[in-house]
């Protein structure tokens, strides 16, 4: 089997327009995910779902320009492209407004044989909480998962939104997961929900969560005040955030976890990773848009 550098590197989820009033742009943590690895030099598909509608055509359009494969994306004429529309309150602060039902929710397909040997070879496999919100999407992708090679690296990115998780979907893929990422807002309500003290040192809490659910490397962004990576071993390295000029934040994390990843797939040391997705994650903050590469 080739190595996993060389294999095909898959993210499982959502592909939204954000609405902003002013402009619309396409997204999703998992779209980001798989553009950043396929800047990297992966060969990076997304699994998804968009409605035979405008919007769907139009991402499908931007996918393909994205230099990313677009034959995990199913076309539905039952449900509409996702959107989420985005507003900023008084603090400068954005409140996101999630469509439901979307194509997304529908990921999985009717015809199993037509999706699964895509995924039978792949490196890396990569998903997070949202699509979760669908019985369906999580059966299909239990399965997917069924599928891969015992040296996949399995990759769970929480990406919390509003009410579209809980305790039980967090619990389940942090099992599943080789890396496990987690943003500074997310890591006190996933640390709470494992029983854990919101008071408890990071380090503390890290640890103990690395230990009961088996993960390999656990990534901690904490915005301006840089990053917490932390291996099944124990060793830990803490990243002190660098003064920038942001320009937005959209994208930094899904670039954060795409270098690291794609790092260790390509047999770097933890130091290494960290520092590479660091560097990207700068980079991405200095311009507009998750898609600045």
């Amino acid at each position: 089997m080739d190595s996993i550098k060389d294999r095909p590197v898959f993210s499982f989820g959502e592909i939204v327009w954000d609405i902003f009033p002013e402009e619309k742009k396409l997204g999703g943590a998992p779209l980001n995910f798989a553009y950043y690895i396929g800047k990297l030099g992966g060969n990076s598909r997304i699994v998804s779902a968009l409605g035979n509608d405008d919007l769907g055509h139009e991402a499908l359009e931007a996918v393909n320009g994205c230099g990313l494969r677009t034959d995990g994306i199913r076309i539905l004429d039952s449900l509409p492209t996702g959107v989420v529309r985005v507003s900023v309150d008084f603090n400068g602060v954005p409140q996101y407004d999630i469509s439901t039902p979307a194509a997304w929710d529908e990921i999985c397909w009717t015809d199993r044989e037509e999706i699964l040997p895509l995924v039978r070879n792949a490196g890396i496999f990569a998903f997070g909480t949202l699509a979760q919100r669908s019985r369906r999407n999580r059966e299909c992708l239990r399965e997917m998962l069924s599928q891969l090679s015992s040296d996949a690296i399995i990759v769970f990115d929480a990406n919390l939104r509003q009410n579209f998780y809980s305790r039980e979907i967090i619990s389940e893929s942090m099992e599943i997961a080789d890396v496990v990422k987690m943003n500074e807002d997310e890591f006190p309500v996933i640390s709470e929900y494992c029983g854990f003290s919101r008071g408890s040192p990071i380090d503390e809490i890290a640890g103990e969560l690395v230990s009961r659910f088996k993960i390999k490397y656990l990534l901690i962004t904490l915005g301006k005040d840089g990053s917490f990576v932390l291996d099944k071993s124990g060793k830990s390295i803490r990243r002190q955030g660098r003064r920038i000029n942001i320009v937005d934040t959209v994208g930094a994390g899904d670039s954060f976890t795409a270098a690291f990843v794609w790092n260790i797939a390509n047999g770097k040391s933890m130091e290494d990773a960290s520092s590479a997705a660091a560097r990207l994650s700068e980079l991405v903050c200095g311009r507009k848009g998750a898609f600045c590469l």
